[in-house]
């Protein structure tokens, strides 16, 4: 996973005091642009003389305009370890983009609540200029004025969304705060995101052409072993503070809008959006580097799920698919016995009358809930990882 940056002073830039960004506080908007503009270029050359994927633009963009932004002037052994590192998140892009290679695309979504005006232009302008999508206040009057959203092309690798998410805290678009003398027990880690900055982060895994029948998709078994596996994530690796404020009432969504990647088999299908459908997770949250892990994960139990489900469905499978789907059966029993045995019933989190919410968040803080699922997560995460023969 990325490295520890996010806890690293000397690296990690955090919010001030007023909520603005050491690392682009001193550049004006036209400063952003121009920079930006020289981005794009460098980071197109990058890619095209490692021969990366085009889903490593907005990593590679990001990275080069923080390290430009801090150092202006860099010397040559600057940039030659910069473009290590680039080298490194294109080429683990690459291997993931194998056809071979049956992890689904990962994409995500944050919201982080930004309260300067000054430092909300310039993050519009830094984002303009490196063509992320982004959702910002100005669109909505009805929305909260310091909520900003967000989202991400999506990649093969998650790595990439982990490393992106780093790069943000980077900027300063991710609020940290330093972490007390008398409360940090491991020096490695000087930084924390605040306990009432609750980032809302969703992650949208690319389905397989096909997979998900044009009819009702409600009450089907994939539906149900989507809901579980998304819930026993969401129940592992979310703070219950963000599991009790959030906006969206299911934690689950399919939706028709999906891109085509380079792995989609039936070419005739790549100029017809509405053929591609991803899994939006819903209720996760940025916290600290354990969701690097979360990502990394997600995207791998998906990976056996959509693999059970195209075998159910007398699609062509790899010998790969096949393998991971021999796992489903067990991952999902292991799922169903942990949530019986602590009493959890499927869809208590996403409870209208609140009821199984606090049920819920009872069994979080008081029993070992969360941890059980999350060793599950673990093995059956390592399982897939053989298989994949990924590290």
């Amino acid at each position: 996973m990325p490295d520890s940056d996010l806890n690293n002073p000397e690296k990690t830039n955090t919010f001030s005091d007023n909520g603005t960004s050491a690392l682009i506080d001193h550049l004006s908007i036209r400063e952003i642009w121009d920079l930006c503009s020289k981005i794009a270029k460098m980071a197109q050359k990058e890619l095209e003389e490692r021969d990366g994927e085009e889903t490593s633009g907005e990593l590679v963009k990001l990275m080069l305009f923080n390290f430009l932004a801090k150092n202006s002037n860099p010397d040559e052994k600057e940039w030659q370890n910069m473009r290590t590192e680039i080298n490194h998140y294109i080429q683990a892009e690459k291997e993931a983009a194998n056809y071979e290679n049956s992890l689904p695309t990962i994409g995500i979504e944050i919201e982080v609540p930004i309260r300067d005006s000054r430092f909300l232009k310039q993050i519009i302008a830094v984002f303009d200029g490196l063509c992320f999508y982004q959702y910002h206040p100005e669109n909505d009057q009805n929305e909260k004025p310091e909520l900003y959203e967000l989202a991400t092309h999506f990649s093969y690798s998650a790595l990439t969304q982990a490393k992106i998410l780093q790069e943000l805290a980077k900027l300063g678009f991710v609020p940290l705060e330093p972490i007390p003398k008398n409360q940090n027990s491991n020096s490695a880690f000087n930084f924390r995101i605040p306990k009432d900055n609750i980032l809302s982060l969703h992650i949208n895994i690319g389905m397989p052409e096909k997979i998900v029948d044009s009819g009702d998709f409600s009450n089907t078994n994939f539906q149900i072993d989507l809901s579980l596996i998304n819930q026993a994530i969401a129940l592992a690796f979310t703070s219950p503070e963000r599991l009790t404020n959030r906006k969206t009432a299911h934690s689950l969504a399919v939706k028709s809008d999906a891109s085509p990647s380079k792995k989609t088999e039936d070419s005739s299908l790549k100029m017809i959006a509405k053929n591609f459908s991803r899994v939006e997770l819903r209720a996760g949250e940025f916290r600290n580097q354990s969701t690097y892990e979360m990502l990394l994960k997600t995207q791998r139990l998906m990976a056996i799920l959509f693999s059970r489900q195209k075998i159910a469905q007398r699609q062509k499978a790899t010998p790969t698919e096949k393998k991971l789907a021999s796992l489903s059966e067990i991952l999902i029993g292991e799922v169903i016995s942990t949530m019986a045995k602590y009493g959890y019933h499927l869809y208590d989190i996403d409870d209208a009358t609140k009821t199984g919410i606090e049920k819920t968040i009872g069994l979080i803080r008081e029993t070992n809930f969360a941890k059980d699922l999350k060793t599950i997560i673990n093995k059956y995460s390592r399982k897939t990882g053989i298989i994949l023969k990924l590290n």
